[in-house]
């Protein structure tokens, strides 16, 4: 009798760990969140460009309050570029994390967009201590 029930739970136990293939529903699952994150990764590239601009307006000396108004607005995109960046991270990681052929792209993705966010934030950081100083 134990024979037979150790029999019975190895073949449910092996069952459970093999691999198999996503069904439909997970491919639809990858499709969509890799559609969210290349959307997201596109806005925040938008955003980011607007704070290189806002950037560039910021460092004109000729007038201070316009500097501390445009590098407000720098922090402003920076930060909203970092946080898209951050989530489109975590769109490509759970796309990741779902078991099909594109795990690897989709981790490569996932840390490109990670740098990304964390070079945002530093541009960020460094619009908030200009502020901070004068």
């Amino acid at each position: 009798m134990t024979e037979a029930l150790n029999f019975f739970q190895s073949i449910l136990t092996f069952r459970s760990r093999a691999p198999r293939r996503p069904d439909r529903a997970e491919r639809e699952l990858v499709r969509m969140l890799g559609d969210e994150a290349r959307e997201l990764a596109r806005k925040a590239a938008a955003e980011r460009e607007n704070g290189r601009t806002t950037e560039a307006l910021a460092a004109d000396p000729a007038n201070a309050e316009k500097a501390r108004v445009f590098a407000g607005i720098t922090l402003w995109h920076n930060e909203r570029a970092a946080e898209k960046y951050r989530r489109a991270a975590a769109r490509y990681d759970e796309a990741a994390r779902i078991k099909t052929g594109r795990r690897r792209a989709f981790r490569a993705l996932a840390a490109e967009m990670t740098r990304r966010a964390a070079e945002a934030a530093a541009a960020a950081e460094k619009t908030n201590q200009f502020l901070t100083r004068k």
